[in-house]
């Protein structure tokens, strides 16, 4: 999540509990000082400033630059892979050297693929 000058009081305060009932959030960017009136609203950074398990911060833009985010999510504990569903349907549209990739699907069960398994072929 990238964080700017405000954010909403309610919202400051739903990010803290979720990183306190152990979830993991990374973010990066201004640490708001105001909430949604333009008050003075420091909970998310007190909390910040606390250094919390689970909060993965820093004060640049770790979504510009691959190398960071990446770094974070290692941080964050998460392992390379691709994880799809059994109903996944996607297709590739190329215009020129634009890229875009349409998906649906259409089962609840779970495929866990590994970049090993992407990279050795061994995937369907």
């Amino acid at each position: 999540m990238h964080l700017g000058f405000f954010l909403a009081r309610a919202d400051q305060e739903k990010l803290c509990e979720f990183v306190r009932a152990a979830g993991t959030l990374i973010a990066s960017g201004e640490l708001p000082g105001f909430d949604e009136r333009m008050d003075p609203c420091t909970v998310f950074g007190d909390f910040a400033r606390t250094e919390p398990a689970g909060l993965l911060y820093s004060t640049g833009n770790v979504f510009d630059d691959e190398r960071a985010f990446l770094g974070n999510l290692r941080r964050a504990g998460w392992k390379p892979g691709v994880s799809y569903s059994d109903g996944l349907r996607a297709f590739v549209y190329r215009a020129g050297d634009d890229r875009w990739v349409f998906s649906s699907s259409t089962s609840t069960a779970t495929v866990v693929t590994t970049a090993r398994d992407v990279a050795a072929g061994t995937w369907s």
